[in-house]
């Protein structure tokens, strides 16, 4: 199991792609930089979004709270109506552990949408996911109180990902 540490988790607090900040305008570009895109959705919020503009992430990664407070009961009874594979990880808060890598990797390969729940914390998924999706996907996440972030799936972004990963300390449990 990989933990994130300190230094890191400054790091991780500057957007690894685009920002996209709330407003009609935000959200127009957003969905049209979302067209036509196999997109992988991490966050409750996120993935809520996201259908709200009429973007359907192929891969939606929730953990049904958001900032570590329990969604509410209409908010929960809304992620059980998604369609799709359901696959379930663990993964304690700042960690990336093999259950959420297994369960990323698995999604990705869906061929029908996915749907991965987090018990525990998925903010951290974005970084399996940078690393085993599709070149061409686009991978969105939160950034709190400010907006979405999405980052393509380039060469060098998955070499990014894969250079973070090796930053967190390995703990044995």
């Amino acid at each position: 199991m990989k933990a994130i540490t300190p230094a890191l988790k400054r790091l991780l607090k500057k957007p690894l792609g685009t920002l996209y900040k709330g407003g009609a305008a935000g959200k127009a570009r957003l969905k049209a930089a979302l067209s036509g895109r196999f997109v992988v959705a991490v966050g409750d919020a996120t993935v809520q979004s996201l259908f709200k503009l009429g973007v359907h992430p192929h891969v939606r990664v929730f953990d049904l709270k958001t900032r570590r407070e329990a969604l509410s009961a209409k908010d929960q009874a809304w992620f059980s109506t998604l369609h799709g594979q359901r696959l379930t990880a663990v993964n304690p808060a700042g960690h990336v552990t093999p259950s959420l890598e297994k369960a990323v990797h698995a999604a990705l390969a869906s061929p029908v949408p996915a749907n991965v729940f987090v018990i525990g914390e998925e903010d951290l998924a974005v970084l399996p996911a940078l690393l085993h999706a599709p070149l061409g996907a686009t991978i969105c996440y939160g950034q709190p109180k400010v907006g979405l972030v999405v980052v393509d799936v380039t060469p060098e972004n998955k070499a990014k990902a894969h250079q973070l990963l090796g930053k967190f300390k390995t703990v044995r449990v």
